[in-house]
Order: C-alpha cells, then sequence, then structure tokens
C-alpha cells in the first residue's frame, strides 16, 4: 500500500522512476480486497453475480498478501539503496518518513469515523480506538476489520530497520546484507511453526490465525528476500525472472486461484498455504519486472488507481459500512447492483481525494523538510514518495 519506485540511470546518477507494473500490481491486490469485503450478491437477484461474488469474497483475502509482498520488496530497497550509496542508515530519518506516510491518513479516518460515530448517537469505544492508535489491532479488538494489516507493517517496519541496522555495522564485508537469505530461511520457518502450533490448539478464526504479526510477518520479508536479490544481484535476477517468467505466471497463476476454491478456514491454508500465497505473489513480481508494458490507457487507469491504493484501502470498508448504506437507505434502495456500484465508486472516489488533498500534500511537506538523503544528494531535484 506504498508508492513505489525503481532505479535507472540518468547521466550517471541514480534517480527514482515510477514502475507502471508495480502500481498495477498494487491495484489488483486492492481489486482483490474490494471484492473481499463486499456484501455477496443474493441468489434470487441474480444466480449468476452470486456465485462471481461469493467466490470473490472466499479468494479475495490474498490482495493483503499480494500487498505484503510489495511493500517488503519497495520499503527494504529504500534502506538498500541508501546503503550502497551512503555506506550507513539515518534511521531516525527512515522512520520519520515512514510515519508521514502512513499515520497522517490512518488518523484522519479515525477521527472523521469517530465523529459520524457520536453525531449517530453511538458511543466511542475507547479501548478499540487506543488499540488502533498504538497500531496493536491485530492483536487486540480494533474498531475496524482491515486495519491489522497496517499493524503488522508497522511492527514490519520497526523489525526490519533493527535487521538492517544490525547487518550493516559491518563495513569491512563486502556485501553487509548477505545474511539476508539465511534470516528469512529461519523467520519462514518459525512462522510456519507458529501457524501449525496454533492451527493444532485453536478452532479457526481470522483474530487468532490470520491477523496476528509472529504469524504473517515472514511474507513481507518475502518481499525483502527479492529485494535483496534486485539490488544486491540485479543481472542475474533479471535475467533469472526473464527466463522463467511464463513458468513463474504460470505457478502463481494456479497457487492464487486456490483461495477461490479453499476456504481461507481451512488448515491447509492457516499454515503452508500462507507460505505458497506469498511464494507466489513474489513470483508474480518477478515475473512482471521483466515485462514492458504496452502505453495503453487501460494499463495507465489501473496504474493510477494503484498509486491511490493507500487512502483507497482506509475508506473502503467506511464507505460499505457507513456511506453506501446511508446512501441507500435515504433514497430508498435496496438492488444489489446499485449497492455494489455505490461501494467500488465512492470506495475509489474518495480513496483519489483523500489523496490528492491529504496524502500527497502532506508528503510534499516531508520530502520538503525531511528529505531522504538521496534527494538531499541530487540537490533536491528529484522526489521519493515512499
Amino acid at each position: 500500500m506504498h508508492q513505489s519506485s525503481l532505479d535507472i540511470q540518468v547521466d550517471g546518477a541514480e534517480v527514482p522512476k515510477r514502475l507502471q507494473a508495480i502500481d498495477i500490481l498494487r491495484a489488483l491486490a486492492l481489486i482483490l480486497v474490494l471484492g473481499r469485503h463486499m456484501i455477496p450478491c443474493p441468489a434470487e437477484t441474480s444466480s449468476f453475480f452470486h456465485k462471481i461474488s461469493i467466490l470473490w469474497i472466499r479468494g479475495g483475502w490474498i490482495g493483503v498478501d499480494l500487498f505484503f509482498v510489495l511493500s517488503g520488496f519497495l520499503v527494504s530497497g529504500l534502506l538498500f539503496k541508501e546503503h550502497r550509496t551512503f555506506g550507513d542508515i539515518e534511521r531516525k530519518n527512515f522512520l520519520i518518513r515512514r510515519g508521514f506516510k502512513i499515520y497522517p491518513p490512518f488518523w484522519i479516518m479515525l477521527i472523521i469515523t469517530n465523529l459520524i460515530i457520536v453525531v449517530f448517537n453511538n458511543p466511542v469505544r475507547w479501548n478499540e480506538l487506543l488499540s488502533e492508535a498504538l497500531f496493536i489491532q491485530n492483536y487486540r479488538a480494533g474498531i475496524w476489520n482491515h486495519t491489522w494489516s497496517l499493524a503488522v507493517e508497522e511492527h514490519f517496519y520497526i523489525i526490519l530497520l533493527l535487521t538492517i541496522s544490525l547487518l550493516a555495522k559491518k563495513p569491512s564485508a563486502k556485501c553487509p546484507f548477505r545474511r539476508i537469505p539465511t534470516i528469512f530461511a529461519v523467520l519462514a520457518i518459525a512462522c510456519l511453526s507458529f501457524r501449525i502450533a496454533t492451527t493444532s490448539v485453536f478452532p479457526f478464526s481470522s483474530r487468532t490465525h490470520v491477523f496476528p504479526t509472529h504469524l504473517r510477518i515472514d511474507s513481507l520479508f518475502f518481499g525483502v528476500l527479492l529485494s535483496y536479490f534486485f539490488h544486491f544481484h540485479r543481472d542475474r535476477f533479471l535475467a533469472f525472472s526473464k527466463r522463467y517468467a511464463a513458468p513463474m505466471l504460470g505457478f502463481s497463476s494456479a497457487a492464487l486461484l486456490t483461495p477461490f476454491v479453499v476456504p481461507l478456514s481451512s488448515p491447509f491454508f492457516t499454515t503452508i498455504g500462507f507460505t505458497m500465497i506469498y511464494v507466489a505473489s513474489g513470483a508474480l513480481l518477478c515475473a512482471i519486472l521483466t515485462l514492458n508494458l504496452p502505453e495503453r490507457t487501460l494499463y495507465f487507469i489501473v496504474s493510477k488507481i494503484g498509486s491511490h491504493s493507500y487512502s483507497i484501502y482506509l475508506w473502503h470498508i467506511p464507505v460499505s459500512m457507513m456511506l453506501v448504506p446511508f446512501i441507500m437507505e435515504k433514497l430508498s434502495l435496496s438492488n444489489w447492483f446499485i449497492w455494489f456500484t455505490l461501494y467500488i465508486v465512492f470506495s475509489c472516489v474518495l480513496g483519489v481525494i483523500i489523496t490528492r488533498c491529504i496524502e500527497f500534500p502532506i508528503l510534499a511537506f516531508r520530502n520538503r523538510h525531511f528529505p531522504a538523503r538521496r534527494i538531499k544528494k541530487l540537490g533536491g531535484k528529484t522526489g521519493l514518495m515512499n
């Protein structure tokens, strides 16, 4: 759910260039998540769309895993690039810049939705609001059921920064991050072991089996692993990805279609299934990085949706639970197709408005007052939206 940039060479200097392919993947992840949280079409309204909506709801959760892999890939890439350029990491600056990216849109969503709750004479659930504010809503109940993924990402940022900082303390090493594959392997085995233990002891619930950081952070670190190979073994990484792009696309397609048939609550997905999905997401990322997408209006529109995905993601649940029911009730509407149209349109429109009016201006402020070191080096002429 973060802006994407990768490096290209211009006049001997590295400058960030937005990859349309990354934003298209982010848009795909968003579309999957939007479907996950929609109301199913009633069978009496349309048997065909009833089946489609049920499948979409069943498998749409994989969008979060795709977001996780993309986030791990892009955010760790910022640290890798900084270390390659300067030989160290500005930890404070990294956390400040992450805070400006994540907190303001999230806090604004919490404030506005809680004000609406108060206006309609409902009590503010202070314990749940505190969980949201402290980013522990994946362990304790929060107000919204989709912000658990933000908590996982916040925990990931801290663990990633500590890991990169510790590895970077070996200045004599040719590549201080060469232990990244080993660290990922240990973490992946640990998370899988936790998932197996959890599945064997507790009956399924999303809060127990899906939300906790210690069960899901391996998907983010798989993105870190791919980022390590991309930044430190780029030629081999791209050559391998290009050579095996077709098999990787075939594997990722088959694996990512599985959740539309097998329910999330199955012991398969709460154990090895999560591993399969993030590996498939990573394979999809590797394959698409080698593609040269043609200049088409459709790709441009989809990539624009992806570039606004964070705010759309934040607001799609409040839209479905607050705004759309209010409109439907006021206009005495009950048709599912109208509900679905309003849900998709208002989620996207509101997300774009918030992005343009709040998120982007705040990021511009951040880049002026807390610029990335890469911007300082290049005289402030380039901007990173990460």
